[in-house]
Formats: structure tokens, sequence, C-alpha cells
């Protein structure tokens, strides 16, 4: 199971969706933007 930042995150990384498309989306934009620049906090593990 993702988050919901971490499966945004995963379509920013495939290409199919811009970083702003994604921040504008977020029900956390914040924490979207440290999870952009490698950091992640226990909830927001990246599962691939």
């Amino acid at each position: 199971m993702l988050t919901f930042n971490a499966s945004i995150l995963q379509r920013i990384n495939k290409g199919e969706i811009t970083e702003e498309v994604g921040l504008e989306a977020s029900d956390e934009p914040e924490a979207l933007k440290m999870n952009l620049k490698g950091i992640f906090i226990s909830q927001d593990t990246l599962i691939n």
C-alpha cells in the first residue's frame, strides 16, 4: 500500500505528471516537497 504522496511521487518520477501538478494535487504538499528531495518520514515510505 502507498500513501497518496508516494503515489504522486511515483507518477512524477515516471514523468506522467509534473512536480507542479503533483504539489497542487497533494493533500500534504510540504511532505511531498521533502519526498522529492529524498527525505521520507516513516508514513511516507515509497514502495517500488
